[in-house]
């Protein structure tokens, strides 16, 4: 297929560039690829151990000016429950609401109009919604499914740069993979675990730049300007267990009004 060769093209082109950690200096043959990968994965998982807390609630407003009114602006409420994996998005343009249970069950529907609820049915919410806000997201997933990893290394800095080749919709464990066009990424994480280099075959790279809120862990901050025209407002960690029972059609509402992304 065009599009494998292509892809095959750009990946040697990034690694030629520096984009891909390479093994050049190693004596041909003195290490096993594969096994210089397992080594580096479990370098990466390590790390998130290290850096990132087991438990906690980390909740984010972004926002973004109405164009013509100054001073007015449309937010963004995300949060993400650390020990199980359960977020949340709230949209204040249309009082759209998405996320995930704690038990893993989907939330979708119009917190405006009163129909968000559980959707345990629907398969496209996923938490690569709240990615752009929450790079975490992606290095937790990618470290949870290692085995799409092409190649990773260290900088002598410290720096860990790899490539992965992702499925369209690659959180779907039912996707066939052979029959689906992948997309190749490569990216850095710098010595906080934070994700500092993104590049997906076909787009610009993008290079966060963090927020640098006291109280929430270094690996848990979030970018100052996700992308296009939209900015951080407020960024909270809460170690408090119980701020799971937020992660709920309920709570959502609860959170939506709280911090006025919705008014009713």
């Amino acid at each position: 297929m065009k599009i494998k060769k292509n892809l095959s093209v750009w990946c040697a082109g990034v690694a030629a560039a520096g984009l891909i950690s390479t093994s050049a200096a190693e004596p041909s043959g003195a290490v096993d690829p594969k096994s210089r990968l397992s080594v580096q994965i479990k370098s990466l998982e390590s790390r998130m151990r290290e850096a990132v807390p087991n438990n906690g609630c980390l909740l984010a407003v972004f926002r973004i000016p109405v164009k013509g009114l100054e001073g007015h602006f449309i937010r963004l409420l995300v949060g993400l429950d650390l020990a199980s994996g359960a977020w949340l998005k709230v949209q204040g343009w249309d009082g759209m609401g998405f996320g995930q249970q704690p038990d893993g069950t989907p939330m979708s529907g119009s917190l405006t109009a009163g129909d968000f609820q559980a959707t345990p049915d629907v398969d496209w919410v996923t938490a690569e919604q709240i990615e752009k806000f929450f790079p975490h997201v992606f290095l937790r997933d990618l470290v949870q499914r290692s085995h799409l990893l092409i190649t990773l290394g260290s900088t002598v800095d410290g720096v860990l740069e790899g490539a992965a080749s992702l499925p369209t919709q690659w959180r779907h464990e039912q996707v066939d993979r052979s029959s689906r066009e992948v997309d190749i990424v490569t990216f850095a994480v710098d010595s906080s675990f934070r994700l500092s280099r993104l590049r997906r075959y076909g787009h610009d790279p993008i290079a966060p730049v963090y927020s640098q809120v006291v109280g929430v862990p270094d690996a848990l901050q979030v970018p100052l300007r996700p992308y296009g025209e939209w900015e951080l407002e407020s960024l909270e960690f809460h170690e408090d267990a119980a701020m799971v029972d937020l992660f709920t059609p309920e709570g959502v509402r609860a959170l939506a009004r709280a911090y006025s992304i919705i008014q009713n």
